[in-house]
């Protein structure tokens, strides 16, 4: 589109004229600067989803006991990425244990089936992810007791109560230690020490 001159006199005012072609100018940049932050953007985001498929690639083929190098290919084949870009692309890339735990912190105190949770993460990632992704990041969300289960049903463990469920697992793993270990007898006790 054109910019329209506006003048009062015969000659145009070459100010105006100068500002108007200025002005356009500068909103085509300006636009074609937003186009590129959105394809940088959409480009972040998808090199986040295949660092993730090549996570989840690398732990299953772990599960199966077998060995998968992750390295990259060589500068020839693929460009390299500094550490520091792809340390903040990383950053802003939500996880899908990310996802999962604030879905159930969202839920609770209900429950959810590891299989809902892979739908709600995939319909929030838009995108897929290996079938048993729910159920090794929860498990692994378990050990670091943000979560926990009974039965198939999976639901969020508040702060609060992280701590005073660790002191119960010890107690409980020392009561079987107790039932199953033998009573120490003078004739050990001399061994030992």
């Amino acid at each position: 589109m054109a910019p329209t001159i506006h003048h009062t006199g015969e000659q145009p005012d070459w100010r105006e004229a100068a500002t108007l072609e200025l002005t356009s100018k500068r909103d085509e940049l300006l636009r074609n600067r937003a186009k590129a932050k959105r394809a940088i953007e959409r480009m972040t985001v998808r090199l986040g989803e295949i660092d993730t498929e090549l996570e989840d690639l690398s732990r299953g083929a772990k599960a199966l006991g077998l060995q998968m190098d992750l390295a990259e290919l060589p500068a020839s084949e693929a460009m390299r990425e500094p550490s520091e870009q792809k340390a903040r692309r990383q950053g802003s890339a939500p996880q899908f244990k990310d996802v999962a735990l604030e879905y159930l912190a969202q839920v609770y105190p209900e429950a959810r089936r590891a299989t809902e949770i892979q739908d709600h993460v995939q319909k929030v990632l838009r995108r897929e992810f290996h079938w048993k992704t729910a159920g090794m990041t929860l498990y692994r969300l378990k050990e670091g007791r943000k979560v926990d289960r009974v039965g198939q049903q999976w639901f969020f463990v508040p702060e609060s109560e992280r701590e005073k469920r660790a002191t119960e697992e010890e107690e409980r793993v020392a009561k079987r230690l107790a039932e199953i270990a033998p009573e120490p007898t003078d004739e050990l006790e001399d061994l030992l020490g």
